[in-house]
């Protein structure tokens, strides 16, 4: 899925990027905005990883997440 879906569908799916980083708040998620550069930060920030990990985590994330009719799921399971 291409980021600019995932920034302009942000409120929706934010309850699935909450399952997946799940240290994340919802006021966190609320102040990202769907800006990619600020949830990479909040993603090295909260779990101290550094950008690099941050990068391919969400890579790897952006990749698994498909829109079914404007609802948006993971095409993995989420492995904590």
């Amino acid at each position: 899925m291409l980021w600019q879906d995932i920034e302009t569908h942000w409120h929706v799916i934010k309850p699935n990027i909450k399952l997946h980083w799940d240290k994340l708040s919802y006021q966190q998620l609320s102040m990202v905005a769907g800006d990619r550069a600020r949830f990479s930060r909040l993603i090295q920030d909260i779990y101290g990883i550094d950008q690099q990990e941050a990068e391919q985590q969400l890579s790897a994330w952006q990749q698994q997440q498909i829109n079914i009719n404007g609802h948006f799921f993971s095409t993995q399971p989420v492995i904590h």
